[in-house]
């Protein structure tokens, strides 16, 4: 079976589940990054990885290079599309009748209004609902993705759980917990300072935790538009004791904060349409008090079990769940390990690459809509409407 990978540039998100595939493929996969990384993922400390691996081709290296690319999409057994345009599959999908698959994010991370708009209208037909009788399946990065791909008659009976894989690493046991040892508890959060990812929850937190008396610390890692407006209000709370504000810095050095991180805050909002931070804090053994509204939340996270879920924008039931965990440490380190778990075995880059080969097979051999899995990478992903979805994952994970 050989497997074309196209997104838009390789990234440490990506990395080990492509290494992986190209084991499995036994050397027959290959990675199409159709673009340069952005200068701010640089920024931000990610690393430009697009000529360090040799299953990578990058079609903006030239013509040879694009053509070659070309030749394997419209020649190989599979063809992923993720984030790049729906250009590089669209001959595939017009003329032929093989098995093509779309990786993406949700369609509506701005809201459903958008859907309405006549650019938005024809960009989900051409880009979706127009193949769907044809051998063309989705893997949803994100609980939301099937929701919003049965509102425009996309992938009936087709979709499948995916994700973003970030490196797993092993930890001896206890081990975790031994680093985590202090009398401070470690608050952590990372991401960029933007508006949709609400950094400022973790400011409103923080002046409750120091005015209910709480000794705790809060790192918080990243830069953005919004980075001096936090760290300005952070200050005139006086909070400047608990908060360390630490800017950019290699993934690599953020996991070694996660690893001593007690508990993880995820405060995006819809826009979030996965949120790869969470993989990393839970392999780092972290409670995570998560916003309900991330992609990645209700497929990783069982509430009260490996993490604690607040409804988005909620301020109220954020400080809650965080007090919660800081009054009861045993509590707080188990979900810690049950998380740890999660991610290490069952949202792998091993497990999702060894599953999805065998979707891939069984599509190929020409079953239309296998069911191999009851939970976690390729099992069926059941369309839940926004407005329904809190409910859902405070009864169960979906």
């Amino acid at each position: 079976m050989t497997v074309v990978f196209i997104s838009n540039y390789l990234s440490h998100h990506q990395l080990p589940f492509c290494t992986e595939m190209k084991r499995l493929t036994e050397n027959r996969f290959y990675f199409i990054a159709t673009e340069p990384i952005e200068q701010e993922k640089l920024t931000l400390g990610y690393a430009d990885m697009n000529h360090d691996y040799d299953f990578v081709i990058c079609t903006f290296d030239g013509e040879t290079q694009e053509k070659r690319a070309k030749k394997l999409i419209s020649e190989s057994d599979v063809v992923i599309q993720g984030g790049s345009s729906t250009e590089w599959i669209r001959e595939r999908l017009e003329n032929t009748d093989m098995l093509t698959v779309r990786y993406i994010e949700r369609l509506f991370k701005r809201g459903f209004l958008r859907m309405l708009s006549p650019r938005a209208i024809i960009n989900n037909y051409r880009s979706h609902t127009k193949y769907r009788n044809k051998n063309f399946y989705l893997l949803c990065a994100g609980a939301y993705v099937a929701g919003d791909c049965k509102i425009i008659g996309a992938y009936k009976n087709k979709m499948y759980k995916w994700g973003y894989f970030t490196q797993v690493i092993k930890y001896e046991d206890k081990e975790l917990q031994d680093i985590k040892k202090s009398q401070t508890v470690r608050l952590m959060w990372a991401g960029r300072f933007i508006d949709w990812k609400h950094s400022d929850y973790c400011i409103e937190a923080a002046e409750k935790l120091k005015a209910d008396g709480y000794d705790f610390r809060l790192d918080m890692i990243g830069t953005g538009e919004l980075f001096d407006s936090v760290k300005a209000k952070a200050q005139r709370l006086g909070l400047d004791g608990c908060i360390c504000f630490h800017g950019s810095m290699p993934p690599e050095d953020v996991r070694k904060y996660m690893e001593k991180a007690d508990i993880y805050l995820l405060t995006s909002d819809y826009n979030e349409g996965w949120g790869a931070v969470l993989n990393e804090a839970m392999n780092s053994g972290c409670a995570v008090v998560a916003s309900h509204a991330a992609g990645a939340v209700p497929f990783l996270i069982k509430d009260g079990k490996n993490g604690m879920i607040f409804r988005s924008g909620n301020t109220d039931d954020m400080y809650r769940c965080v007090k919660y965990l800081i009054e009861n440490p045993e509590i707080r380190a188990k979900m810690g390990e049950k998380a740890y778990e999660r991610v290490s075995m069952l949202w792998s880059p091993e497990t999702a690459a060894k599953r999805l080969i065998m979707l891939l097979s069984e599509l190929l051999s020409g079953n239309k809509a296998p069911k191999l899995f009851e939970s976690g990478p390729c099992s069926i992903a059941a369309p839940v409407p926004q407005r329904k979805m809190y409910s859902e994952i405070k009864e169960k994970t979906i």
